[in-house]
């Protein structure tokens, strides 16, 4: 809880900083009400990113042999987009989805686990493409040290997923000489995290649809901001810089800096803009991406209802992985 609170903290002083150099303009947010049909995409355009992304991490269960349905993680995932919204300190979105399962399947923990991070790794890789077709547009300065970010980034994941379906099973049989109880613990767990990943491994069509639904789910995204943009009349930055903008401010706001990349995005975006745009050009870009923050906030309040519906099942499932300390320990816990 402490690492929370400095974090929003840290991000509460950023947009408080934007705000004071020019870079946020809340009274030009307010504009943006001026122009409801535009308010109104944008609106439509995100909330229909939780739809897509509960329709993602449900192929990537049925990849794994989960009959859980469509409309399940749909439920699951605005329940998951409340918790992280309103309460980010008491449980992360991950552990909720994950507890919400859990106690829908009644098992397998570390498969159900490893769809996770799977499901949040297609989406960074589709918001990296959607930022690499977009650098031939950025300024140099900018553009070269990307590119070796980008390349860095796939080089070596490709070459840890390489040799961990290779050489997993060695892992697993040096992790099970460990101590006991410590070592088969972690040797039964590190089994089927690799089971998993194999499994994955095995279906590129399924790992492809996923990225594809993230591409699509950016792509509404980059469209709000656009929307919101003209709504509130930044008009001199080009669809492409808004692309642009979005891509990289996107990415940056999904570092764990603060709770939800709050004043994060904010900056990346305002100092993308308008690198973009005429050096003395309007510096209140980053009043976009606080208005998108916003509306993503409204649509979160939509997940209480399904919370309340289903708040029996959550404590349970959370229980349920808590008297599992072992395998705990490798939840994906995020704030």
């Amino acid at each position: 809880m402490r690492g929370f609170l400095i974090k929003l903290a840290v991000g509460v002083a950023g947009l408080v900083l934007l705000v004071k150099y020019g870079s946020i303009d809340l009274g030009v947010l307010a504009k943006a009400a001026d122009r409801p049909g535009l308010l109104l995409l944008a609106f439509a355009c995100i909330l229909a990113t939780v739809p897509i992304a509960a329709w993602r991490w449900w192929l990537l269960l049925r990849g794994l042999n989960f009959t859980l349905t469509l409309a399940w993680s749909i439920n699951a995932t605005f329940i998951s987009l409340f918790f992280h919204t309103f309460l980010p300190g008491a449980h992360g979105g991950d552990l909720v989805r994950l507890a919400l399962a859990y106690r829908s399947v009644g098992g397998s923990l570390s498969h159900l686990t490893f769809s996770l991070p799977v499901d949040r790794l297609s989406g960074l890789v589709a918001l990296l493409l959607l930022g690499v077709l977009m650098l031939p547009g950025l300024p140099s300065a900018y553009a070269t040290q990307l590119e070796w970010a980008v390349a860095t980034f796939f080089v070596v994941g490709a070459a840890g997923l390489i040799i961990a379906v290779k050489s997993g099973d060695c892992s697993v049989n040096l992790v099970g000489r460990l101590p006991k109880p410590v070592g088969p613990a972690l040797a039964r767990i590190a089994k089927e995290l690799l089971t998993a990943l194999r499994a994955y491994w095995s279906q590129p069509g399924r790992l492809f649809a996923a990225l594809v639904v993230s591409v699509v789910q950016y792509i509404l995204i980059l469209l709000a901001l656009f929307s919101l943009g003209h709504a509130m009349g930044f008009t001199q930055l080009s669809w492409i810089g808004y692309g642009i903008a979005g891509a990289w401010s996107t990415i940056a706001n999904s570092l764990p800096l603060t709770p939800g990349g709050i004043g994060v995005g904010e900056a990346a975006f305002a100092r993308v803009a308008v690198a973009l745009t005429h050096p003395t050009a309007d510096v209140r870009y980053g009043t976009v991406f606080l208005a998108m923050r916003v509306l993503t906030v409204i649509i979160g309040i939509v997940g209480i209802l399904p919370w309340l519906l289903n708040r029996t099942d959550l404590r349970s499932g959370i229980d349920a992985i808590k008297s599992k300390p072992s395998e705990s320990r490798s939840l994906p816990v995020t704030e």
